[in-house]
């Protein structure tokens, strides 16, 4: 049962489940030629794909594996998991 809401849940045996709404907010930093500053901030949704900033075509997608209160696990366009950590620097942002 979904304790928040109330809802029965089914599991599935052996089957990965995700809850829908859990997302990550990035803040990926990136300097475009020619300027001094770029930072492309956005949410992702797990399971969900995304691509960066400047390589945006069909061969540099990145996967949103999972995410937690510690790290997001993303899963490389090379098939390898990478893990992110909160940048302390930006922990005022929550």
């Amino acid at each position: 049962m979904d304790t928040v809401t109330g809802q029965k849940v089914l599991l599935i045996l052996n089957k990965i489940a995700n809850d829908p709404d859990v997302y990550a907010r990035f803040a990926y930093e990136w300097l475009p030629l020619g300027s001094s500053s770029g930072v492309q901030r956005f949410r992702v949704k797990v399971s969900q794909e995304f691509v960066l900033k400047p390589l945006i075509d069909d061969r540099h997608h990145y996967k949103l594996l999972d995410v937690d209160d510690k790290e997001a696990r993303i899963g490389l366009p090379t098939g390898e998991m990478y893990t992110v950590k909160p940048d302390p620097r930006r922990s005022a942002e929550k």
